[in-house]
């Protein structure tokens, strides 16, 4: 068994302006920044980096990061002459900077064959080119993550660069970036991560370090997930310490996804391959579906039990007769409420006859590896069609 640890995480209110001295730490006198193109518009990126950056910068403006925009950010990288990436984003960002790095050192298509599902792990040493991360979420944990997801053209569906190589060098989580997001996109990240957390809890998969860091990470994200959602200003109720607790949370979780995912994300993958839908939101919706099929098939999961029982007891909720399962799927939804968010894939603009392509993509899926309860095709789109 080989354990990979995260590089150094710097947390606290402000780190984030003492990016430069990070970077030169690493090595970096020029580097490539990574970003959104909304985030490239925000007085935070301005008051980062600059207006304009003083540097080269990559600005993407797709929901889900391409292999085609990796090469291209590959590309840039060697024409700029840089020596090293930050990424400051959210976990789409972070992913496409991932794979960029690994683009500056391996050919595209050598790359393309050492995707997970080709049975491929990319051996890159960490330390070869310098990554720095900025999460501006607390939602994907790709800060600490040893993969990356991205958008194939080739296949026409997400797939997963994986291994101790794709590793970020460096992340800094400052708790004051989640200050300017907006309610929705606050839920679907806290949804997300808290997915993170309960799907490695269930998954099939070993990792000695994965269930504790999981179930850490689950208790703190129903600790502060609604003052999260529902503050219209930071105050007793919530700030920097809900903020970074937050964020602390999410990459717990994260470091667990060596022990594997389940349905649920196999499905958001095949929605993102297909749809626009963002990833989160796709999370968000099929969960409670994939909640109900697993406790169905399998007659309760110790996972679901655990994890109702910490909100019954967090929330001073009553543990009802309909089991573990439908208390979490009834936080979840809860936590659409809050943000005012549809709660079906039919609202959301998925048609049904994107539905097959979606099942295709998710039966092909890494995810569906170490999913607690075996599911075959008819089994998939069943799931799917009950979140449409």
């Amino acid at each position: 068994m080989t354990i990979t640890f995260p590089g150094p995480l710097h947390v606290g209110e402000g780190e984030a302006g003492h990016w430069q001295y990070h970077a030169r730490t690493l090595g970096m006198s020029r580097p490539l920044l990574v970003t959104g193109a909304l985030l490239r518009e925000s007085a935070m990126f301005a008051h980062l980096f600059g207006d304009p950056p003083d540097g080269p910068c990559r600005v993407t403006d797709s929901h889900e990061p391409t292999f085609g925009g990796a090469v291209a950010g590959a590309d840039q990288y060697r024409d700029e002459g840089c020596d090293g990436i930050v990424a400051f984003g959210g976990g789409g960002r972070l992913d496409l900077a991932k794979v960029i790095r690994a683009l500056v050192q391996y050919d595209a298509d050598d790359l393309l064959a050492r995707f997970f599902d080709e049975g491929g792990v990319v051996p890159m040493p960490k330390t070869q080119i310098p990554l720095l991360c900025l999460p501006t979420t607390a939602g994907s944990g790709s800060e600490v993550s040893r993969g990356a997801v991205i958008y194939d053209q080739t296949t026409g569906r997400k797939r997963l660069l994986a291994g101790p190589g794709m590793v970020a060098t460096a992340s800094i989580l400052d708790p004051l970036v989640l200050k300017a997001m907006p309610v929705t996109l606050r839920a679907i990240t806290t949804i997300d991560a808290f997915s993170h957390a309960l799907e490695v809890l269930a998954s099939t998969g070993s990792h000695p370090l994965a269930v504790p860091l999981a179930r850490q990470a689950a208790s703190t994200i129903i600790r502060w997930s609604r003052p999260f959602i529902t503050a219209t200003e930071w105050d007793e109720s919530f700030g920097a310490e809900g903020a970074r607790e937050l964020m602390l949370a999410s990459s717990m979780a994260a470091m667990g996804f060596a022990k594997g995912l389940g349905l649920a994300h196999a499905l958001a993958h095949g929605i993102g391959s297909v749809t626009d839908v963002p990833h989160g939101y796709a999370i968000g919706i099929v969960l409670p579906h994939v909640i109900q099929y697993n406790d169905d098939k399998s007659r309760g999961l110790d996972a679901y039990v655990s994890v109702s029982l910490e909100m019954t007891s967090q929330l001073g909720w009553i543990q009802t007769s309909h089991g573990a399962g439908a208390v979490i799927s009834d936080w979840i939804r809860r936590l659409f409420s809050y943000a005012h968010l549809e709660a079906r894939l039919s609202d959301v603009g998925v048609t049904v006859e994107q539905l097959p392509a979606i099942v295709q993509c998710a039966m092909k899926d890494h995810c569906l590896r170490t999913t607690p309860v075996p599911c075959d095709e008819n089994d998939v789109m069943n799931v799917l069609g009950r979140a449409f």
